[in-house]
Order: C-alpha cells, then structure tokens, then sequence
C-alpha cells in the first residue's frame, strides 16, 4: 500500500478536494468577517494522520472491490459505504475504532479533521475496524486493527469477504423465492380443497333436501289414498 495520496481511489480524492475547498471557504469568510466585531475566527484544521491513514485503506478497498468485478454504490466520507456485488448491496464500514478518553474536549478533537463526525468523549487509540453490517449467514464479519495486526494486511481477506458476499445473498434470495413459492403453492392446495368441501357440501344438501321432500309427498300421499 502506497503512502502517497496522489494514487488515492477517485472517490477518495473527492473526498480530499472537498475538504480543501472546505478550508479556502473559511479563510474566505474569516477574511470577509474579520472586522466583525462578534466574529470568532474559525478554520478548517488540515487532514490528520488518521484521516489520511484512513482514507488510504479506504482506496485499497474502493480499488480491490472494482478490480474484482464489483461496483460502489455509496461513498459517504464518514466511512459507512454500500457495494454492489452481483446485483446485491452489500454494506461495508471502515471507519476509526473508537475508545472514552479522559482528554478535555478541545485536547479529543485534534486527533481528525472531522471531529463532529465522531461522538462527542471519544477518540481514536490508533486502530481502524472494518465491518460488514449486512448478514451474510447470520453473521457479520469484523476486522478491528491491533498493535500487532495491520488492517493492510487483511485487505485480501476483507476484500475477498466482500466479493463473496455477492453469492451468499443470491442463494438466500433463491432460498426465499422457494420458501414463497412452496408457500404460495401450499395456500393454493388449501383453497381449491375448501372450494371441494364447499361443493360437496352444496351437493349433500341438494341431496338431503330432495330425499325430504320425497318423503313428505309420499306421507301426502299415503294420507289422501287411506282417506
């Protein structure tokens, strides 16, 4: 994995664009607004480790999904991003393991660039965590970064989990068209027997209201003959 940024994913320098043009805005303003006599200059602060740390596994991820046929549906600068995979979406979230830190609030908010992304206390120990949220068999893999394992080297393994992921939700998909169309077959079994009982029933009373009147004319007429 390169530490250059000049090889990032396209979706990922858009990300770095925005924020430059983020920063020249606020100088713009602050320089508008400097005689304000209320006007509390605020800047941009410029990307951090982390966020360039982050963004650079978040390209490798963009770059090994496309390469192995997927497409990316969503690309949020938060991290919380959506594949395509053989017709499926697929969530996938890179983003910052987060830990409470002790630190005052100002003290918490250097460690990125985008603090009011991240809830307010936390902070990130140096560590990312890569998760898919979609079920995939009932579960949702994980990957947290350690000390001692990097998140760069299991990006074959995220990237391959990602991509067979594709698979494993058409199967459930077919494995659900089936259950709906053993059950729909099921309900129409059902309503052709009640609509068998139905005209059953109707015949058998035809049947038994015939006999009874058969029966009456023949007392009738036994009455009128012993008459």
């Amino acid at each position: 994995m390169s530490d250059s940024l000049d090889d990032l994913h396209p979706r990922v320098k858009a990300w770095i664009a925005d924020h430059k043009n983020r920063q020249k805005e606020r100088e713009q303003e602050n320089k508008r607004r400097r005689h304000e006599r209320w006007w509390s200059p605020r800047l941009v602060p410029d990307l951090t480790e982390r966020d360039q740390y982050r963004f650079q596994i978040t390209s490798e991820i963009f770059k090994g999904v496309e390469k192995a046929g997927g497409r990316i549906e969503k690309s949020p600068l938060t991290g919380r991003v959506t594949f395509q995979i053989s017709g499926h979406e697929v969530e996938c979230s890179i983003v910052e393991k987060l830990v409470k830190s002790l630190k005052d609030r100002d003290e918490i908010r250097k460690w990125t660039a985008y603090p009011d992304h991240y809830q307010s206390g936390l902070e990130s120990p140096g560590f990312l965590r890569v998760s898919i949220p979609t079920y995939l068999d009932g579960r949702q893999p994980q990957w947290i970064e350690t000390q001692k394992t990097k998140i760069g080297d299991l990006l074959p393994n995220i990237i391959g989990t990602i991509i067979a992921a594709g698979p494993v939700l058409e199967q459930k998909k077919r494995e659900r068209e089936e259950a709906a169309k053993r059950y729909r077959e099921e309900e129409a079994r059902r309503c052709e027997a009640k609509q068998l009982d139905t005209v059953l029933a109707a015949e058998f009373g035809d049947a038994v209201l015939a006999a009874q009147i058969f029966k009456d004319d023949a007392a009738l007429l036994l009455g009128r003959t012993a008459a």
